[in-house]
């Protein structure tokens, strides 16, 4: 004699103890009200929690390896194939998954604070891009520095004066930064100068012009 649909649905569920509703009601092609109406037929409310519990379980491994690499909520969804709602739901049913957030968003907080401190002491920007990894040119720092300074405010990153000087402050600040040791890129990054061929093409004419006098 051959199963109902209904009697199918159950025996399939009993089979594949971790699939969801949604996933009997693609296989089969029915209703989730009448997946979710077998279901209750065969389990008690304690048994579904604990099923539901058990799915949940089955990406936690997965999910806290990402959140430890610090990949983002979509990157991970994109991964293990489920949605943002699953995910929070994977991390709100483990504290430790949610320890690890936490932790992960203090150490955004401390790097931003440090970040912040280096800038306002006047830390030169390409010291900076080798310290925080934050761009492989002056003008991708600049930008990312551009980005901090929009989401945290202007006191935690303001914008820096050198970039504002005359031809014959930039001068006298080079001359300066020569005596303290400075780099040519530090140099040409704190005055503001697109790149080196810039910056020694001005220097040079200034210099080349006081000459004169």
């Amino acid at each position: 004699m051959e199963l109902s649909r209904s009697d199918k649905i159950a025996q399939y569920a009993k089979d594949n103890p971790l699939a969801s509703e949604a996933e009997i009601k693609k296989i089969f092609g029915v209703s989730r009200q009448l997946v979710s109406q077998v279901l209750n037929g065969i389990y008690t409310k304690e048994e579904m929690a604990e099923r539901k519990s058990k799915r949940l379980d089955v990406h936690f491994e997965a999910v806290k390896k990402a959140l430890t690499d610090k990949k983002s909520f979509t990157k991970i969804c994109e991964e293990l194939n489920i949605n943002k709602n699953k995910l929070n739901k994977i991390i709100e049913s483990h504290e430790e998954l949610s320890d690890i957030i936490v932790e992960n968003e203090k150490k955004v907080e401390d790097r931003v604070e440090q970040m912040s401190i280096d800038w306002c002491n006047k830390t030169s920007l390409a010291t900076m891009m080798k310290k925080y990894n934050i761009g492989i040119t002056p003008a991708s720092a600049a930008s990312h520095i551009s980005k901090l300074r929009d989401r945290h405010g202007i006191d935690k990153f303001p914008l820096r004066l050198d970039n504002h000087m005359s031809l014959e402050e930039k001068a006298q600040k080079y001359d300066e930064y020569v005596q303290e040791g400075k780099n040519p890129e530090e140099i040409c990054t704190l005055l503001g100068y697109k790149n080196l061929a810039s910056m020694r093409t001005s220097i040079a004419f200034l210099h080349k012009d006081k000459e004169k006098l």
